[in-house]
């Protein structure tokens, strides 16, 4: 299997290591922000449920503040090109349309889009897509998730 497709699992085994985690029916005594955890079509129920999620899709995170919640999908860029560009562009435009009133979607993405020789040619998809995206879209590797969670919810 590769490493971009063992992301997914390995990242829901990683999120409880970085963030405080509950599951969704323990989630009442919980402290916030907690991230839930749940599979991926546990997940999208909540969110659906609770969030405003309109995709049958399922989600790789929830993390829920005091009064704002983020949602998201996780993924690892391990190459350019083909199905890397395809998960890429799936994940940015999740984040651009899937938004909700009660919720921010956010996409984190790990591997070679961040590289600095990707990044500092302009031409790359992975360049043109980050730069298009608005102030309030949220691309970010999991590097910066606690750093995120710290100062939005």
């Amino acid at each position: 299997m590769s490493p971009s497709r063992r992301f997914g699992q390995s990242f829901h085994k990683w999120l409880p290591s970085e963030l405080r985690s509950s599951s969704i029916g323990e989630l009442d005594s919980a402290k916030k922000p907690v991230s839930l955890y749940a599979s991926d079509s546990a997940l999208a129920k909540y969110a659906a449920k609770n969030l405003g999620y309109r995709r049958r899709k399922g989600l790789d995170l929830i993390i829920l503040g005091k009064s704002r919640a983020v949602f998201g999908e996780a993924k690892f860029i391990s190459t350019s090109g083909g199905t890397q560009d395809k998960s890429f562009r799936e994940a940015t435009e999740f984040v651009r349309k899937y938004s909700s009133s009660r919720a921010r979607a956010i996409a984190v993405i790990d591997g070679v889009v961040w590289a600095p020789s990707i990044i500092e040619r302009k031409n790359s998809l992975y360049a043109r897509e980050i730069a298009g995206l608005k102030n309030d879209h949220v691309v970010l590797s999991s590097l910066l998730l606690r750093e995120f969670v710290k100062r939005e919810l």
